[in-house]
């Protein structure tokens, strides 16, 4: 079952107010994935990230398909034996950064490029979902996306500054495509569930 909800905002749609095409588009091609019926799964349109067990749709000012299979992605890319340590008892991914002292302030201060590595996976994981569900996706695009995307993040020049970042986030993104498949995908995602609906029933 899909349950999707909404911000508690002032601008709040009522409950009669049918869902935009936008919504609707979103959640017909979530159908589209196998895993769309578990008990477990929540989304919330209108969300940014993942937080109180559900997964959001928001990056940034852009509500859309891509940033949902995004979230999903990362369910999938963690080891389904870690989920106690990646979900955090608020029912968000815990995603540690290395922090450094400066002066009487933590900064983060990353030692490998392991955030970077680790988007590069979530998004070839994101590239399956996607292919899956229809869409018609230009690799050589999507890559340039992929490097824009992970310049925001803050190992990402440990790769070898901003040369390494060219060519080093494309090699590392087509490694993953290749070790993934969407059925390891949606593997992956239904143990996040299963592993959340028994949290659910620890907690009751």
């Amino acid at each position: 079952m899909i349950t999707m909800q909404r911000h508690e905002a002032k601008t709040r749609p009522s409950a009669t107010q049918k869902p935009s095409r936008l919504e609707r588009t979103i959640m017909a091609r979530l159908a589209r994935l196998p895993f769309s019926s578990h008990p477990a799964l929540k989304v919330n349109l209108r969300q940014e990230a993942y937080a109180n067990y559900t997964f959001g749709a928001r990056s940034g000012p852009s509500v859309d398909f891509d940033g949902l299979c995004h979230e999903l992605a990362h369910a999938a890319q963690f080891d389904p034996e870690e989920f106690d340590e990646r979900c955090t008892p608020a029912g968000r991914f815990h995603l540690p950064v290395a922090q450094i002292l400066i002066g009487e302030q933590h900064v983060e201060g990353p030692v490998t490029a392991g955030c970077t590595l680790r988007e590069c996976e979530v998004f070839a994981i994101q590239y399956h979902l996607l292919k899956y569900t229809g869409r018609r996706i230009d690799f050589d695009r999507y890559t340039k996306e992929v490097v824009q995307l992970c310049s925001w993040l803050p190992d990402w020049w440990m790769l070898g500054g901003t040369e390494g970042r060219k060519d080093e986030i494309p090699r590392h993104l087509g490694r993953y495509v290749k070790a993934w498949t969407a059925q390891r995908a949606f593997d992956r995602i239904t143990l996040w569930l299963d592993r959340t609906q028994a949290r659910f029933a620890r907690q009751n």
